[in-house]
């Protein structure tokens, strides 16, 4: 039964996947060790179950050596050495049809076999001891399970014969098939060894079909019924087959895409962490000469180092605003850097909201004043309101909103208010500037997102500034959205804190 159980997975694991060099010799494993104990215990021609018997063992144990070499993955470089073995094999094996082999011919035979058993088994201790996950438990219960047979099959139908004892001479194949097969089944069916639903499917409607073939050759074919369920049985098993086969080849592409997948993600993560770092590097090292930059020509504006001509004031004024710029454009990087790595840092304390906005406010209105924008700050009793938050990034997200109010409403209006709602602050920034569509609303606050509009009147910008201001009151527990009635309507930008009492 175990013999005949082999020969048929044997054979449904080589056509199912006939080019795969794994399951092929995983396949002549199971046929040679199948045909040695069918020859060993069922034929009556002694020549030929002498022949079958050593014949077939050796080829077991040469294939099992070549799959060790190739299973999970082929590790050795070259293949002399395999090569060497099998030609040498061949040599020994083709003095079993002699009378050497009754001479000196048995003991080489027995050594030699005994040889590349001991170095197939080192081999996949040696893979065993440098796989990790599902491999190395397959290779585990492969080890235990080809130990026990390939021990047994030598011990029992080799040296005790040596010895002159025969007494488990037949039950040796017995127990070799026995354990050979349960390991296979077992690792097949735990394990995923090779397509374990192709193989049951395969082997349940072999069986089904054989089981048919005996009934009607006990009772004879005595009718169109028995006929119907024959052919039906054979017709229904070929399209199980193809259905588990289609179902596997798919669900195997799936694995591998989400494999590859989850690979081209892993790069794309250290590709994105070494921008970041990039970035942030590269902001660090531009900040300091530009501030540099931008502070002399400030004080030479200013006269500190003596009167400026008025032919070159302009030209300053222009290298002024462009450093700003530059300025403006660093520090987003370097936001958008420290909130991708997770190196932003916050300091929070109880703060006034009044405090930051007029900040905000006096450090923007030259900026204002060029762009002809009248702001105005209508407090409505907000010195009284505090919030738990960082100074410092607050300030930086007032700027942001405040900037973005100025430069997209030309020769306008900006009114800021503070106010309580639902016992929350709530800060408003509302401009007649260029508004924004009901579909760009959504996108304004991501990474990068600008409005065909706002890319007009600023090619310049990034579309950083909306997102660092997301991030940074996400971060304090609050929300921040924008409303606006189209464009060319103007917009309030709104930002909502938890809000402390005083």
């Amino acid at each position: 039964m175990m013999a005949t159980l082999n020969f048929v997975f044997a054979g449904i694991v080589f056509f199912q996947s006939a080019r795969d060099k794994i399951a092929v010799l995983y396949a002549l494993i199971a046929f040679f060790a199948s045909l040695w104990a069918v020859a060993t215990l069922f034929f009556e021609d002694q020549r030929i179950a002498f022949l079958g018997h050593y014949i077939a063992g050796n080829l077991a144990y040469l294939s099992f050596f070549w799959f060790s070499l190739y299973y999970p993955t082929r590790t050795i470089k070259s293949l002399g050495f395999p090569f060497c073995v099998t030609l040498i094999n061949f040599f020994v094996l083709a003095m079993v049809p002699t009378q050497l082999f009754f001479l000196w011919g048995y003991a080489v035979f027995v050594i030699f076999l005994s040889f590349i058993y001991i170095t197939t088994e080192v081999f996949m201790f040696q893979k065993y001891r440098i796989s990790s996950g599902l491999d190395k438990v397959r290779l585990s219960y492969l080890i235990e399970g080809t130990l026990i047979a390939g021990t047994l099959g030598i011990f029992l139908n080799l040296i005790l014969p040596w010895m002159g004892n025969l007494s488990f001479f037949k039950l040796g194949p017995i127990f070799v098939t026995a354990s050979f097969t349960g390991m296979s089944i077992y690792t097949l069916i735990r394990y995923r060894l090779f397509n374990v639903r192709v193989v049951a499917a395969e082997i349940f409607v072999i069986l089904l079909v054989l089981s048919l073939l005996v009934r009607l050759a006990s009772y004879g074919w005595s009718g169109i019924l028995d006929w119907a369920v024959f052919s039906f049985s054979i017709v229904l098993g070929f399209f199980l087959i193809r259905s588990v086969i289609g179902e596997v080849r798919s669900k195997e592409k799936i694995e591998e895409l989400a494999s590859e997948l989850k690979e081209r993600n892993e790069e794309l993560k250290k590709l994105d962490k070494a921008k970041s770092e990039f970035i942030s590097i590269a902001s660090h090292q531009l900040r300091s000469p530009l501030t540099i930059i931008k502070g002399y020509i400030s004080m030479i504006l200013e006269g500190s180092f003596g009167e400026v001509s008025e032919k070159c004031k302009e030209p300053l004024k222009r290298t002024f605003v462009s450093s700003e710029l530059l300025v403006s454009l660093i520090s987003d990087l370097l936001n958008l850097s420290r909130i991708e790595s997770g190196k932003i840092k916050y300091d929070f304390k109880d703060i006034n909201l009044n405090s930051i906005v007029t900040g905000a406010i006096n450090e923007l209105e030259e900026i204002a004043k060029d762009g002809e924008v009248r702001v105005e700050f209508l407090d409505n009793k907000s010195k009284s309101i505090q919030v738990n938050g960082d100074e410092g990034k607050l300030h930086e997200v007032f700027m942001n909103l405040l900037d973005n109010a100025i430069k997209y409403s030309p020769k306008g209006r900006v009114e800021i208010k503070i106010f309580e709602s639902d016992g929350k602050a709530l800060i408003s920034f509302t401009d007649n500037g260029i508004g924004v569509s009901k579909e760009d609303i959504g996108k304004i606050f991501s990474k990068f997102g600008r409005t065909e509009a706002s890319q007009r009147i600023r090619p310049d910008g990034m579309g950083i500034g909306l997102y660092f201001v997301r991030r940074v009151v996400d971060d304090h527990k609050g929300r921040v959205w924008m409303e606006s009635k189209g464009e060319g309507r103007g917009s309030t930008f709104f930002v909502e804190l938890p809000m402390r009492l005083v």
